[in-house]
């Protein structure tokens, strides 16, 4: 079976019909934090070739004509963190990153290159992140991956932020401290284009202004030659703040957004409204040369990377109604308006409902701990209360069961409703919704009950030994999978998401 997603749904899937892009000329598939895929017939950060081809064929169809192919170059934390290293073995391959370029050229896809300076095959060191002091090693670095694979690369993407990690330049030494960020980021841009043009003369540049780095450019500290294309971020989970007017300057200006986002791995969040918005937000502003976007671990957020296709194909025409009647029609059979209205309602109530639990988790209490920056996510809580139980720490956890029982209330009435959806579509379409939808839903139900027991054992209204037994249920609901077959071990907790994981089973000490 080869047509279009049958090797992620089990099923034939009719192509979506998009054929000519009148804006957005680059349209680049981010493929990021994508552990699940990777390990998906992948071995110790190594994708499976086959599994990438599938991918490549996938966002082509979309309507995808690039990918920037960051964890394919081995991310810092791959073999730098220990939550990996107690599962992967991984050893940076040069040569297998050049078949992964060169399996996308076959495809005839663009290649982008993230130009950081971490990657396991031929990575600095963190101590050498500070420019002032080891630029001669940024430089040969640069060099050194521009005579690999790397330079095989189409698009050359670079952020103002540390060169090793995802987060902020943080070297705070009294020269750079007297240079500050833009003037350095400067600096540090004007040198990687000379180095990538000396080796690449057609390269193509783009400048991510993720996170701080937008504020960077607006105040005028950092500013980079007119070859790079400007990219405006959203804020991780599918959001502008605001937008310049882009149309003025000599850059080109375009877009980054995400279909899925790293707290989540299960279901689509988020959902087409905040989407919708940015690229919207994008044509009146003119970042309409570009746009990036972020897929995590692919199969699960189908619904939203086809989605972003379509709104920069239909730009302000896009209808919400007629996409999902013609996603819902094409992935499961669905001829019935009110059923694909219905399956629409759920969608958006899935993503409302993961956002209450893993991004703001709703059984908290207002508190001073979280005034003071404690990003509590749902992982954080239910860590948080495994160290309370097993009285390692005796942190302040303002948790209220009640918020939490109402929570769970929710996630149990969106999985039933998603069983009824089940057993109305197309006969052939079942597994892959109970793989998008169903089944997402009830190992969230799971963690849910799972988090509830911790919280009525800190009250002393359970045994200690519940929570090994609830722990327990929620790994074997893991392990069990799906019910599309082809895709029943892709939720096994040892191959899972880091910052969503499903805890050991020896993780409680009494």
């Amino acid at each position: 079976m080869t047509s279009y997603l049958s090797y992620w749904t089990g099923h034939e899937v009719r192509e979506p019909d998009l054929v000519h892009f009148k804006h957005f000329p680059i349209r680049c598939y981010f493929d990021n934090d994508s552990d699940e895929l990777i390990n998906f017939h992948g071995k110790d950060g190594k994708i499976d070739y086959n599994v990438y081809r599938q991918l490549l064929k996938s966002i082509k169809a979309m309507g995808y004509n690039a990918i920037d192919i960051h964890d394919q170059l081995g991310r810092a934390e791959f073999y730098r963190w220990a939550s990996y290293k107690k599962y992967w073995n991984y050893v940076g391959d040069i040569h297998h990153i050049e078949k992964l370029i060169d399996i996308i050229h076959e495809e005839e896809l663009l290649v982008q290159i993230p130009m950081y300076l971490a990657w396991g095959f031929d990575p600095i060191e963190e101590s050498d992140e500070c420019w002032h002091k080891y630029a001669h090693k940024w430089k040969e670095k640069w060099k050194s991956y521009m005579a690999s694979a790397l330079g095989k690369g189409d698009l050359f993407l670079l952020r103002p932020r540390s060169p090793v990690y995802d987060s902020k330049y943080k070297c705070t030494c009294d020269d750079c401290s007297a240079k500050g960020v833009g003037v350095i980021m400067t600096e540090v841009f004007a040198t990687a284009e000379e180095i990538i043009l000396e080796k690449k003369p057609d390269a193509r540049f783009v400048c991510d202004l993720y996170a701080e780095g937008y504020e960077l450019w607006r105040n005028g500290s950092f500013k980079v030659s007119e070859k790079w294309l400007l990219m405006a971020a959203d804020n991780g989970f599918g959001k502008f703040p605001s937008l310049p007017d882009m149309g003025k300057g000599p850059h080109k200006w375009g877009i980054y957004l995400h279909a899925g986002f790293w707290l989540n791995h299960t279901v689509q969040d988020p959902h087409l409204e905040p989407l919708r918005e940015a690229v919207e937000a994008a044509y009146a502003c003119g970042a309409t040369d570009y746009v990036l976007v972020n897929g995590q671990s692919f199969k699960n957020f189908i619904l939203n990377l086809e989605a972003v296709m379509q709104m920069v194909h239909d730009g302000t025409e896009f209808c919400r109604k007629t996409f999902i009647q013609n996603w819902t029609r094409r992935l499961f059979g669905v001829d019935d308006e009110k059923l694909a209205y219905r399956i629409d309602l759920l969608i958006e109530n899935i993503a409302e409902a993961h956002r209450a639990l893993a991004v703001c988790p709703a059984c908290l209490d207002p508190h001073e701990d979280l005034d003071r920056g404690f990003t509590a996510t749902m992982i954080q809580v239910v860590y948080r209360l495994i160290r309370r139980i097993n009285g390692t720490h005796n942190e302040v956890l303002p948790y209220n069961i009640n918020k939490a029982m109402a929570l769970k209330m929710e996630i149990e009435r969106l999985y039933k409703e998603s069983q009824a959806i089940e057993l109305l579509i197309q006969d052939s379409a079942r597994p892959a919704w109970n793989d998008q939808f169903t089944f997402p839903l009830e190992l969230l139900k799971e963690q849910m009950s799972f988090t509830l027991v911790l919280f009525e054992v800190l009250e002393e209204r359970r045994e200690k030994n519940d929570a090994k037994i609830a722990l327990k249920a929620f790994r074997s609901l893991a392990e069990r999978g799906s019910n599309l077959i082809f895709f029943k071990e892709w939720y096994i907790p040892e191959k899972s998401r880091m910052h969503h994981p499903i805890p050991e089973e020896d993780i409680f000490t009494f």
